[in-house]
């Protein structure tokens, strides 16, 4: 990840290669109902945040005005994107959805950290 990466959200060209570079998201869709389907022309932005050292991939339906967010979070072995679908329904309430990559999955670089989950 080159060093100049943001330290607050910024769009997919500030960072590199993105989910659009990457379309292999797209298999997925086949299992979602049709009206929750996610495209390449449908998919939600893509932003990157610095946090604690790490470069973390953003997922984000943004709605400037909403009045809350909706934060979801994929278990082992997933990654954001595979819930964009899932993203569809907030913003039908005007709400903003954000899905980030964790750190070891996705798009998101850790760096030479070394990353662990416990339950």
């Amino acid at each position: 990840m080159p060093s100049s990466a943001p330290s607050t959200p910024g769009p997919a060209r500030d960072v590199g290669p993105g989910y659009r570079d990457r379309p292999h998201w797209l298999r997925y869709q086949e299992f979602f109902p049709g009206a929750l389907r996610t495209t390449a022309d449908t998919a939600p932005d893509e932003e990157w945040w610095r946090w604690r050292g790490m470069t973390v991939h953003l997922d984000r339906l943004p709605r400037p005005c909403a009045p809350a967010k909706v934060i979801a979070l994929h278990g082992v072995g997933g990654y954001g994107r595979l819930l964009a679908p899932f993203g569809r329904l907030p913003s039908l309430a005007d709400l903003e959805f954000l899905a980030p990559d964790l750190p070891g999955f996705g798009l998101t670089d850790t760096g030479r950290r070394l990353i662990t989950y416990r339950s």
